[in-house]
This record gives C-alpha cells, sequence and structure tokens, in this order.
C-alpha cells in the first residue's frame, strides 16, 4: 500500500505489527520511518531507492534490508551495497503490475549464481509455481495476490509454505 497516505500507512501498519508480533517478520515497503514508528522486522527498499548505508544509520542497524532487482547487475551491486536480500521480479506476469511482463525463471537462476545473500522471488507466484521459483535458485518467495486474492488466506499460506518447503528440501536432496 506504498500509495496510502502516511497516516493510513501507519495505523495499517500497527495493526500487521500486532498480527504478526512473534508470528512472522513485518517489512515496510519503502518507508524506513513507518517501519521504525511500529518496530517492524524490515524494510524493502525499491531498485532505485534509498541507499542501504542511510537506511542503516537511520535505523541504527535495527532493520533486516532487502531490495528489489531486476537484472543480475543490479543484485551484485545491491549486495556489494551491503542489502541483507535481494527480491527478484516481476519473475511471471501478475495483476499487481499492470502491463509488466514476467522476466522469467532464468532471471532467477542468473541471479541466485551471481550472489551470495537470499534471493527470493516476487511477481505472479502462486501455489501451482511456487516450487519451481524455489526449485530454479530463490531461496524463498514473496507473495501478494496468492494470498490477499485467497478466500482462506491461512489455507492459502500454508499451501505456499509447504511448496516452498518441498522445493527447498529437494534442492538440498539433488545437491548431495
Amino acid at each position: 500500500e506504498k500509495d496510502l497516505p502516511s497516516d493510513e500507512l501507519l495505523d495499517m501498519a500497527w495493526e500487521l505489527r500486532e498480527i504478526t508480533q512473534d508470528k512472522a517478520l513485518l517489512f515496510v515497503n519503502g518507508r524506513v520511518d513507518i517501519a521504525l514508528a511500529v518496530g517492524a522486522d524490515g524494510v524493502h527498499l525499491p531498485e532505485e531507492g534509498l541507499s542501504v548505508a542511510a537506511v542503516r544509520t537511520v535505523a541504527e542497524n535495527q532493520l533486516i534490508i532487502g531490495r528489489s532487482v531486476h537484472s543480475v547487475r543490479m543484485a551484485q551491486c545491491a549486495e556489494d551495497e551491503g542489502v541483507d536480500f535481494v527480491l527478484v521480479g516481476t519473475i511471471l506476469k501478475t495483476v499487481s503490475k499492470k502491463g509488466v511482463l514476467g522476466m522469467g525463471l532464468e532471471l532467477v537462476r542468473k541471479v541466485a549464481c551471481a550472489v551470495q545473500i537470499p534471493v527470493l522471488g516476487i511477481g505472479g507466484i502462486n501455489a501451482e509455481n511456487a516450487q519451481q521459483v524455489v526449485k530454479a535458485g530463490a531461496s524463498g518467495i514473496a507473495v501478494i495476490g496468492a494470498i490477499m486474492d485467497a478466500e482462506h488466506t491461512g489455507k492459502a499460506t500454508r499451501v505456499l509454505q509447504r511448496a516452498v518447503e518441498v522445493a527447498g528440501s529437494s534442492k538440498i536432496q539433488a545437491m548431495r
């Protein structure tokens, strides 16, 4: 909800912090001030957003920092800058980003091979394709529609979690 007025975003962030406390990590999209105000776990920065050094200074190293990237070069730059993880996407076509074609699983493979930090896939990921994203090299996934558009969000979350776990297990087996 990055287009919400600050006061509305802050109210929503407080609600989400209450829901996620001790259950899940809470990341705020691009708003370090809101993340700090609600005691979020981290902040997600856009590819051309604030510098990691500036965020670490302002946040006094209290936040996990992720950055969106759309290329191998930008993933390497983000890693060099000191982010904790990168979100690679948009992987597949999604209604969240109208008119944006997915870049495909090959980008996940290339980025995962090029950096040492965790890589999360984002964009068009659902229960049917989550395993493919992880098998392509992602450490995990980030979703919006796969949960928010589900009739039963808890069930949708569990199905996605299981898909990622199964894919991660098969990656480990393949490495042995």
